[in-house]
């Protein structure tokens, strides 16, 4: 034996020994402790035992020639048995390529998330307890479900085939740039006006002002993600609307925390509803007809609420209410996305079809979940048509519905690790059951359920959206009647037609009414009508560079008369709306800062229901460490009778704020709305407090905007000694300020 191979054979003795003596003692160690400690037979403690084990035996078989010697001859000895294995786990794990298959790349990944998908499920199955704060990892029907679907759809796609690229009709660089550019105008345009005579010259209304203040406290808390990443994902994640949460954050970081910040992420929905009416379009006529159908889209009253009351002369509804920025505008965008894809591609369906049309409908979940039923009905209905079309190539279609899905599985899971889909069932099962009665009409009746919605057409898509509806109903059946001679194919029209219709009865059908559940109805019938009308001038070959033109010009003449007309009816607003805004806007940050003063980040307090209270006064309230107090909550469909109520939760509160007048006629003057169940809660709440033993006294005293001789308009602040005498010089002398710049406010307006 050579030096060298004596060396060697030295160093590979003493590494089997110390690798002996490493196994045995993490194993008699760790045997020994595994009864006792925080965490008795633990998974971690067993695990030690077999990477013990297998260390002590590693080390045995180094020790000896024979042994290493036995042990390297083993697979010649299984050469046989290892043929066979190799036969089964080798497709399975490497699945072989074929002529028009995905690329190695796609199919490793795709076994990689095959592997991650099975694993969950193994982990949901076993259920083992985690020793750290992780509450996603015991989530074990969301791990169970997601580890399924994922396995599911990756383990399929890997056998699967490229779909031949038909679809190269998507948007341009420079057409996305012009649209964009577009909603942007639109927006900008929407907020200025918006600061003068809507949403944004007002105390900001529920339900927008959750969406804000909530975003504002995950805007204040962006930094903690670095120290706190679980939480911060379980705050960033663990909602219904984690999309819009996230885009009115962006708008902070951009812009600076705010009202108008906030209101301007209704930019995106209206990008993409006008991106997406562009290429449908041009999908079927051409880019000037596109361009036409976008400018008239801009101008739909809910994308130009402002724009279009000010050529009016009013709004339609109270202070340009359906421009709340809630994210139902957005949800309806994204819906109309993932039906129209499919829809529009049907007869080409591709795997950048498939993979948007998938992402699109994660995206309106992550928007809105608790509108999670209306997406699945059109989305499966779009499906549906697809399937259809392509009945002689069902292969491809399933494989570009594991696309989809498969985007879908990764895009939601996250959401529901976090808590989001637990959180959006509970929310529904309590909006259908225990407070279905503060919602729903007082006593429906067939004709008010079917007819609720159709009030809403009009405010929202204006009379050029029932124009257009009717136009494109008439050309619809005129074509269907003569489908065989002019060889259109009224399929894609029947399938709008249909969606449009089952969301409407949909939405009517639920007991539970809003302004706004019907806008994903009414975006689906303007596509469908626009469709309508293409397929009319797509008949007219002759004539379709005329028309197309002369739609161009109709579009820009509608812009500049809306807009001269509502240049020309600004200036005649009436005098009173446009002081009673910002007028009440500084009365209600008054409120605020003054509650904050009296009130730690512990103590209670009772609000009145003025615009979106309780939540405006804590979105006003300044928040110095990202926490604030906690506002009372009244729900008469839970909470004990008004005379208990004000003994359990008024009593103990730190500040009360109370109506001068009644409830009732308060209630009537739009500046504010409750359900009238709450009216006896609200009335014992100023009995209890205007008692002579009560507890409270007052410190304060607001006016709204005309209220000063006018009980209806006043609000009284009361407060528990002694925190009152401590800060009521200080605000006597605030108040005279206040109302001095109120007056100067009021008069440069």
């Amino acid at each position: 034996m050579s030096p060298t191979e004596e060396k060697h054979a030295f160093l590979l003795k003493v590494t089997s020994i110390f690798v002996l003596v490493s196994g045995i003692l993490l194993t008699a160690y760790t045997t020994a402790r595994l009864g006792h400690g925080p965490f008795p037979f633990s998974e971690i403690k067993i695990l030690k035992i077999i990477v013990g084990g297998c260390l002590g035996f590693a080390g045995w078989i180094m020790a000896s020639p024979s042994r290493r010697q036995a042990f390297y001859g083993l697979p010649a000895r299984t050469n046989q048995a290892g043929r066979f294995l190799r036969l089964i786990v080798r497709p399975l794990v490497f699945p072989p390529g074929c002529q028009q298959g995905y690329s190695r790349f796609v199919r490793i990944f795709l076994t990689i998330l095959m592997f991650m998908g099975g694993s969950m499920v193994i982990w949901a199955l076993l259920k083992p307890s985690v020793g750290f704060a992780a509450e996603f990892l015991q989530r074990w029907n969301v791990i169970g479900l997601g580890g399924m679907a994922l396995a599911f759809t990756s383990g399929l796609l890997r056998y699967g085939r490229k779909a031949p690229q038909n679809n190269i009709d998507w948007p341009k660089p420079i057409e996305i740039l012009c649209i964009f550019n577009l909603a942007l105008l639109v927006t900008a345009i929407d907020i200025h006006l918006g600061r003068k005579i809507g949403l944004l010259a007002y105390p900001p209304y529920q339900d927008g002002v959750t969406y804000m203040l909530v975003a504002k406290n995950a805007f204040l808390h962006l930094g903690s993600w670095k120290m706190h990443p679980v939480s911060f994902a379980n705050m960033m994640l663990g909602n219904r609307y984690p999309v819009w949460q996230g885009l009115m954050i962006l708008n902070f970081r951009l812009f600076g925390e705010g009202e108008w910040q906030a209101y301007s992420a209704r930019f995106w929905p209206t990008f993409v509803i006008l991106l997406l009416v562009f290429w449908v379009v041009r999908h079927q006529i051409g880019t000037s007809s596109a361009i036409a159908a976008a400018i008239f889209t801009s101008l739909l009253p809910t994308l130009s609420l402002n724009l279009q009351a000010a050529a009016m002369g009013h709004h339609t509804t109270g202070n340009g209410y359906l421009a709340d920025p809630r994210p139902d505008l957005l949800y309806a965008a994204f819906l109309i996305c993932a039906v129209v894809l499919l829809v529009e591609h049907a007869q080409t369906l591709d795997e950048p079809t498939a993979l948007l049309s998938g992402s699109c409908a994660a995206l309106a979940v992550l928007t809105k979940a608790s509108a999670v039923g209306a997406l699945l009905m059109a989305w499966c209905m779009a499906a549906v048509y697809v399937l259809i079309v392509n009945r002689r190539n069902l292969r491809n279609v399933l494989f570009m519905a594991a696309w989809a899905l498969l985007v879908f599985t990764i895009l939601l899971l996250p959401w529901a690790l976090a808590g989001g889909a637990e959180l959006t069932f509970n929310y529904i099962r309590t909006s259908l059951t225990t407070e279905l009665p503060l919602w729903a009409n007082a006593h429906p009746t067939f004709r008010s359920e079917l007819t609720y919605y159709w009030r809403f057409f009009v405010p929202h898509m204006g009379y050029l959206g029932l124009t257009v509806l009717i136009v494109g109903s008439s050309l619809f059946v005129v074509l269907g009647m003569k489908m065989k001679k002019s060889n259109v194919k009224v399929g894609r029209l029947f399938t709008y037609a249909a969606i449009g219709a089952s969301l409407y009865g949909l939405v009517s059908a639920m007991l539970a009414k809003n302004y706004h559940f019907g806008l994903s109805c009414y975006f689906m019938l303007w596509v469908f009508s626009l469709s309508s009308l293409t397929a009319a001038v797509s008949l007219l070959q002759t004539w379709r560079t005329t028309l197309s033109r002369a739609l161009v010009s109709a579009g820009l003449l509608y812009a500049g008369f809306v807009g001269i007309a509502g240049y020309r009816n600004l200036p005649h607003w009436p005098e009173n709306e446009l002081q009673a805004g910002p007028y009440n806007q500084i009365v209600m940050r008054e409120m605020a800062l003054d509650l904050r003063k009296v009130l730690s980040d512990d103590d209670h307090f009772m609000w009145m229901p003025a615009y979106g209270n309780p939540v405006t006064l804590l979105y006003y309230m300044p928040q110095p460490e990202g926490r604030l107090p906690r506002a009372l909550d009244i729900d008469p469909m839970t909470y004990p009778p008004p005379e208990k109520y004000v003994r359990e939760f008024i009593e103990p509160a730190k500040a009360v704020l109370l109506l001068r007048g009644d409830i009732e006629k308060f209630n009537s003057l739009g500046i504010g709305w409750i359900h009238p169940t709450t009216y006896p809660y609200f009335r014992a709440i100023a009995a209890w407090v205007h008692r002579p033993s009560s507890s409270h006294h007052l410190l304060k005293t607001y006016h709204f905007f005309g209220g000063d001789n006018d009980p209806e308009l006043t609000v009284d602040l009361y407060v528990k000694e002694p925190e009152a005498p401590k800060v009521r010089e200080q605000n006597a002398a605030e108040a005279e300020i206040s109302r001095s710049i109120r007056r100067l406010n009021a008069h440069d307006n």
